[in-house]
């Protein structure tokens, strides 16, 4: 997520998710817990290869909420999801190098790193390389994860 995130942006987001689910290219899941009922993150599965059956998964969790298993749940859902009823062949991730817990979250997953892509997105002032993942249908998807709730 971006920072500074304005109330702006977030509408803007909204209505972007709208616009893609609408024309069938992209499903976007918000994270709460179940316990406070309290909103910690989205995940949302993207197509970027319609003639391919080709997606790209990302996800968001508050740092606070790191650990809990939020992101494994909701992306193993759309991934079941991508394969089962939009048909999908492949699904792509992109981690920032060093993010050992997303990275994580992938492989526990089943995601296999396919390799980097160098000084591919920019941060501030410098530039950081990208972990690249893949799951292709058939492959073995695990299902763990208990705190969240997709709505």
């Amino acid at each position: 997520m971006p920072y500074p995130y304005a109330r702006s942006d977030a509408h803007l987001f909204v209505l972007r998710c709208r616009r893609l689910l609408r024309r069938r290219l992209s499903v976007t899941v918000a994270l709460e817990r179940l316990d406070e009922g309290r909103f910690v993150g989205l995940c949302e599965l993207r197509i970027t290869g319609p003639r391919d059956r080709r997606a790209e998964l990302g996800y968001w969790v508050s740092p606070s909420d790191w650990g809990l298993g939020f992101a494994r749940e909701a992306a193993a859902r759309l991934i079941q999801e991508g394969f089962s009823t939009i048909g999908l062949h492949r699904i792509e991730a992109g981690v920032i190098a060093g993010n050992l817990r997303s990275e994580r979250v992938l492989t526990g997953l089943g995601f296999r790193r396919e390799g980097v892509l160098r000084e591919w997105m920019r941060d501030g002032a410098g530039w950081d390389d990208v972990r690249h993942f893949g799951l292709l249908a058939g492959e073995p998807v695990a299902r763990r994860g208990r705190a969240a709730r997709a709505r």
